[in-house]
């Protein structure tokens, strides 16, 4: 065999090996990280979301007790993520139409605040029960167990998780509608 292919050989075997290696660990990785979440979301579902408080466009504090007693939506998003930019004019309409039945606090991951106030200014988000919280160093995101832009934590008047929702949602439907209502029933 010539040394071209000899080292052809070695090449290709090289390759393969850490493909094989880096799907090994990659999904070791993701298996940590989803246990990982997986044990925030029971914890949530058993004792309730972690506490926070976050300052929001007018710098003031605000904290995880202004969802308590009500039907609450923890949204967390970017502006420079499309699906939450496509997510946000549906989830705003959602809430307005419930008037003040339902809570919308919209946790923005975006580093840069100018960017933040931006994506807000483009969309009419000062309803009555929507905060626009800031978490630049992303660390309520993190408690939340969220790594993925847009997710959503549909969360009960008992501040206990109800059920959670990653990616993209159309929420303004008339089914969706429907299922708030009887949530909110349920907990009256």
């Amino acid at each position: 065999m010539s040394r071209k292919v000899v080292a052809f050989l070695v090449a290709l075997l090289l390759c393969v090996a850490s493909v094989f290696a880096w799907n090994h660990f990659k999904s070791a990785y993701e298996n940590n990280e989803m246990s990982k979440t997986s044990a925030v979301l029971d914890k949530m579902e058993l004792s309730g979301i972690p506490k926070f408080e976050l300052m929001n466009l007018s710098g003031e504090k605000v904290s995880s007790d202004v969802l308590k007693g009500k039907l609450s939506f923890i949204n967390f998003w970017a502006s420079w993520c499309d699906p939450c930019v496509r997510e946000f004019p549906s989830m705003l309409s959602l809430v307005k139409h419930f008037k003040g039945e339902l809570i919308l606090v919209a946790i923005s991951n975006d580093e840069n605040e100018e960017d933040m106030k931006s994506f807000i200014r483009a969309f009419d988000a000062s309803i009555p029960g929507v905060y626009i919280l800031w978490d630049p160093k992303r660390e309520v995101t993190e408690k939340f167990g969220t790594y993925k832009l847009p997710e959503t934590f549909m969360v009960g008047p008992d501040l206990k998780l109800i059920r959670k929702i990653v990616g993209i949602e159309k929420w303004y439907t008339p089914s969706s509608i429907e299922y708030i209502e009887d949530m909110i029933q349920s907990y009256k």
